[in-house]
């Protein structure tokens, strides 16, 4: 029995020890999707919207110890959010944006340019409605596309960060 309990002690530690955040982006006036996202990854450290539907989540309320941040897309018009957010989650540096001054939907270089230049781990955008997960040497860019369901299913990234390792992966809603 002690041994089983010294297993469920570990387990736990290591559960503290991973941080999951969930990505979502571009909802466009669809704040029922944000709600059903918050719903089914309750359990997460917090959220990041990255823009385009500030409105839909700006009034929401995270659950407790939770996070809920994002920043300005082309059309949050009228909204007091940042262009860019720069985190440090468990030591790795996020480079947050919807992406739209840098162009992304031509390509990802301006945005990586920009990103290079405070030494970014990951990047996290939106803009261009496509979910992607692209490993460039030691950064990671996640693009988790439309959490707007409203024409068909919308996707979302949760992205989990331990000590010396990120990951993430798209679902969809």
């Amino acid at each position: 029995y002690l041994s089983l309990l010294r297993m469920e002690t570990v387990w736990i530690a290591l559960m503290e020890a991973q941080m999951r955040i969930v990505v979502m982006s571009d909802s466009h006036g669809n704040s029922r999707s944000v709600e059903e996202l918050i719903a089914r990854e309750h359990h997460a450290d917090g959220f990041v919207h990255l823009g385009d539907g500030a409105r839909d989540w700006i009034y929401t309320v995270p659950g407790s110890g939770q996070f809920l941040i994002g920043v300005r897309g082309n059309g949050d018009f009228g909204v007091a959010l940042p262009l860019i957010l720069t985190e440090d989650w468990e030591g790795k540096k996020f480079f947050c944006c919807h992406g739209h001054t840098f162009r992304v939907k031509m390509g990802l270089y301006e945005l990586q340019a920009a990103a290079s230049q405070i030494h970014a781990d990951v990047i996290l955008y939106g803009h261009t409605h496509i979910p992607d997960i692209e490993r460039q040497g030691d950064r990671l860019l996640i693009c988790p596309g439309s959490i707007n369901a409203i024409t068909g299913r919308g996707s979302y990234a949760v992205v989990t960060v331990e000590k010396d390792k990120v990951d993430a992966s798209i679902y969809l809603l």
